[in-house]
């Protein structure tokens, strides 16, 4: 089903946001280290962690959503790279790769209370199917096109972990025979 323009006015402030983000910082080394100085990618990923607390996780999962979200991070992920020569630069990519393409855990796991967390936990795997569909083939392509991007932004390792993590959602599930 469709979003009512009121339910998705969050999305697309989001998307706009970052859109408007890209189109600073593509071709702009300056622009680029100073959106990565003032925290923009952190502020982005905290406004994600937040919406998705105090909205209802049903409401990410429409593929309307997924759709704008994912290609809106991919094209910041594009101008990022394509914001000039320099370490500020290069960060930047790195930077949106690890906090929000590649950031998987964001996207899909259960926002829980701080009180509620116990040390070491890892949450809980809500798995938004319209979302998954999404996001993952966009990660895999864009990891097979930039393997040192994503090596250097969160690395091999975190990947088997969000496997690890989904595997053990999916042999949980009440599909199960």
């Amino acid at each position: 089903p469709l979003l009512l323009e009121e339910e998705a006015g969050h999305y697309l402030w989001f998307t706009g946001v970052v859109r408007g983000l890209g189109a600073a910082v593509r071709r702009d080394g300056a622009a680029a280290r100073e959106v990565l100085r003032a925290g923009g990618v952190d502020l982005l990923e905290a406004y994600v962690r937040r919406q998705k607390r105090i909205r209802s996780d049903q409401k990410w999962d429409h593929e309307e959503v997924a759709t704008e979200v994912v290609d809106a991070v991919v094209e910041l992920c594009a101008a990022a790279a394509a914001s000039g020569e320099g370490e500020g630069t290069e960060l930047l990519e790195r930077r949106v790769v690890a906090r929000l393409l590649g950031n998987v855990p964001l996207w899909l796991l259960k926002e829980e209370e701080e009180e509620e967390e116990e040390e070491g936990a890892r949450g809980s795997w809500w798995c938004p199917v319209a979302f998954a569909a999404k996001l993952l083939p966009v990660l895999s392509t864009f990891t097979q096109s930039n393997p040192a991007v994503v090596r250097e932004s969160f690395g091999v390792a975190d990947l088997l972990s969000y496997v690890d993590a989904l595997l053990d959602v999916s042999t949980e599930s009440d599909l199960d025979p």
